[in-house]
């Protein structure tokens, strides 16, 4: 066991941040202590060597006991190398000090760790879209142009490197590279109503003219009214197939309430031969809660509620649109008895939201308490991917450098595809992408 003895300010916010790290995704046995006359963290080892780590933001800002305002976000971060790593750093200066049975690392991972992890970043910056989203574009990240890269497994690794070097007897938690793929179930058929028969045609002939497409419109118009299953958008077993190929569970998150065009296109209880069809094939049925849920604990509990008539025992959940209130969403989704979110991903790129591809639990910073729900946070959606990148004949270098470092690190590689999007009638080369995805993410 290790000994760790941090300063007496902001005690809720580094104990977190140090179980994270060492607990969570080192796996090592901790005990906790404080001393209130030191600005600096202490690891002792049960071989008298001792690891400091600076508390630079916290022990910046110890004197008012505040951190929620927008100007205590980093301006600058910079690349600084390390006993030989290179690591993203909030500030230039590293006296970082090796000697005989003890490291001080002078860089600060803490304040940054607590910053991506926590996303108070997005509370204290109120902009916000026309889905009332926090943008990735407004994030230091992608200001700073470090999305893409898992700055917090950097730092577990720099831990753990120090650790090692000062003979740690402990063995760090074992992991593997796992894909987990998940699909926002938005509708379950293209042809649900008439009204979708009408558009569609209407879009092949004003938009796309494309009299071809017309044609072919009504074909799968007729082909799903004899068959749901023959329905364009009826893709739930090929995924599922794709999934078992490569060894994984496929998670299928639906809508329980809220007929709308920002909401479910199907009702619920029509979905219930589909979630039968998941369940019987051991996959994943989850929860893909309204358009208007994530700031209304009322709605929340009751599209719960709805869920739990089909699937008492759903642990994991997407907000649609990614649209979450921070924290107050994530409260809802505890108080439901829910085990894992998966909003955090980026609506506008692909990338580490939270710059982790460990799963990691909640921390409420206006309550200043862990939740009891755990964080799998989202790299790649394909509507994203799209956008920023287009849908070509091969995915983009930048989806093969996102996998390959999850894949580096040993994390879980979080993807969300929506059921309706391999149908090339919607996206040419949709389906190859995706196809060309699933071979990518293999373990």
């Amino acid at each position: 066991m290790i000994k760790v003895i941090q300063p007496s300010f902001f005690k809720p916010e580094l104990k977190y941040t140090l179980g994270v790290l060492l607990k969570d995704f080192l796996g090592l046995k901790v005990e906790y202590s404080f001393d209130p006359s030191s600005d600096l963290v202490r690891i002792e080892l049960e071989n008298g060597k001792k690891l400091e780590l600076a508390a630079t933001f916290f022990s910046n800002l110890k004197t008012t006991q505040e951190y929620l305002n927008v100007a205590n976000i980093p301006s600058n971060t910079f690349d600084v190398n390390v006993f030989g790593q290179t690591i993203r750093s909030f500030s230039k200066v590293d006296d970082s000090i090796k000697k005989e049975g003890e490291i001080s690392l002078g860089i600060d991972v803490l304040g940054p760790t607590f910053f991506m992890l926590s996303r108070w970043e997005e509370y204290v910056n109120t902009t916000r879209d026309k889905h009332d989203r926090f943008p990735g574009k407004e994030s230091l990240a992608q200001k700073e142009g470090f999305h893409q890269r898992p700055i917090v497994n950097e730092y577990v690794e720099l831990i753990w490197s120090c650790l090692h070097d000062l003979g740690i007897q402990e063995k760090r938690k074992t992991r593997s590279y796992e894909p987990v793929l998940t699909c926002d179930v938005d509708y379950i058929q293209k042809f649900y109503r008439p009204i979708n028969l009408i558009r569609a045609l209407g879009g092949d002939i004003v938009i796309r003219k494309n009299p071809f497409l017309w044609f072919r419109t009504t074909i799968d118009f007729i082909n799903s009214k004899i068959s749901i299953k023959n329905d364009p958008f009826y893709t739930f077993d090929y995924f599922m197939d794709l999934a078992e190929e490569i060894g994984v569970k496929f998670h299928f998150y639906f809508m329980p309430l809220n007929l709308g065009d920002f909401d479910a296109r199907y009702n619920f209880t029509d979905a219930k031969d589909i979630i039968n069809t998941i369940l019987d094939r051991e996959h994943i049925v989850g929860m893909h809660p309204g358009y208007n849920s994530y700031n209304n604990a009322e709605r929340f509990k009751e599209e719960s509620e709805k869920l739990k008539t089909l699937y008492p025992l759903p642990k994991y959940g997407r907000q649609h649109y990614l649209r979450i209130k921070t924290p107050e969403t994530l409260s809802y989704w505890e108080e439901n008895g829910f085990e894992f979110d998966s909003t955090y991903g980026y609506e506008n790129d692909i990338g580490f939201r939270c710059g982790v591809c460990y799963e990691f639990p909640v921390f409420d910073f206006k309550l200043s308490k862990k939740l009891n729900l755990t964080e799998l946070p989202l790299h790649f959606m394909e509507v994203a991917y799209f956008e920023r990148y287009g849908c070509n004949n091969s995915l983009s270098n930048e989806v093969y450098n996102l996998v390959e470092q999850v894949k580096n690190f040993n994390g879980k590689f979080v993807l969300l595809w929506h059921n309706n999007n391999v149908y090339d009638g919607n996206l040419k080369h949709a389906k190859s992408n995706f196809e060309e995805l699933m071979k990518l993410v293999k373990k």
